[in-house]
């Protein structure tokens, strides 16, 4: 009786091909959601946004923020004065506090308006759609520029040499058969005509499997949510309620989007 192995012989063509696809299936997970491009994999940089006078900014998908910039300068060259001190001594906290991504900072003293929309606060750490995993290896030194010391700072807990930021499970899985999916789509089709006659049948492919749909609908970008309105039109998350305890008295509750 012949034996045969259970190891898949080695193609370099094959490997090559399926490395591809499944970066093409993580970009168009990330465009089908709304997302920005690898957004759901750890990004370190720097990100400007204008702040509005209340005491919440919204914020992209966040895994941690390492430092926080005000930029003191209305006109002219941009005067960055750190203000990350506020994070250690809870004048600042970045929300939800229990659960990951992040999406918005709380300040005590508010966030100063931009009178130029141009940014005048400064984040900088690891953004993305990702969740902590303490079993996974934190990237080699020098990523991103960054020495061990550094990299592990943004560590889900800075004070142990494992754990990083991973993409969420479903999300890898979604892609991964996605990518089977496209790669075996010459060999099968789905029907849009009824009948046990197979020759009689039209087949195609279809653009995105079901299940993959599911989970991309789970990661688009609007939800919906009780809004508190005010009666110029205004969000109450971002109005000067929060300042002005009579401005609780000229809003009405009406059903809206807004991005996560």
């Amino acid at each position: 009786m012949g034996l045969s192995s259970a190891q898949i012989p080695v193609n370099t063509a094959r490997d090559t091909y399926l490395t591809a696809l499944a970066e093409r299936m993580s970009r168009r997970f990330d465009q089908e959601t709304g997302r920005p491009l690898g957004n759901f994999a750890p990004i370190y940089e720097a990100r400007l946004y204008s702040g509005e006078g209340a005491q919440e900014l919204q914020i992209d998908d966040a895994a941690i923020i390492i430092k926080a910039e005000l930029n003191s300068t209305i006109a002219g060259v941009p005067t960055w004065t750190d203000i990350s001190a506020d994070f250690t001594t809870n004048k600042m906290s970045i929300k939800p506090i229990r659960f990951w991504p992040k999406n918005r900072i709380f300040r005590q003293a508010t966030f100063i308006v931009d009178p130029w929309q141009q940014g005048n606060y400064r984040f900088t750490g690891v953004w993305g759609e990702i969740q902590p995993d303490m079993s996974a290896s934190q990237p080699a030194n020098g990523w991103n520029g960054l020495s061990s010391a550094q990299i592990q700072a943004l560590a889900p807990d800075p004070t142990q040499s494992t754990g990083w930021w991973v993409t969420p499970t479903d999300v890898a899985e979604a892609v991964a058969d996605w990518s089977l999916y496209q790669m075996k789509a010459t060999q099968a089709g789905l029907s849009d005509d009824a009948g046990s006659n197979t020759a009689a049948r039209r087949l195609y492919t279809k653009s995105i499997p079901q299940n993959v749909q599911d989970v991309i609908n789970k990661y688009k970008g609007d939800r919906s949510r009780l809004a508190l309105i005010n009666l110029d039109g205004t969000d109450a998350v971002t109005d000067q309620y929060a300042i002005d305890p009579l401005a609780m008295k000229t809003r009405w509750a009406g059903w809206q989007t807004y991005p996560q």
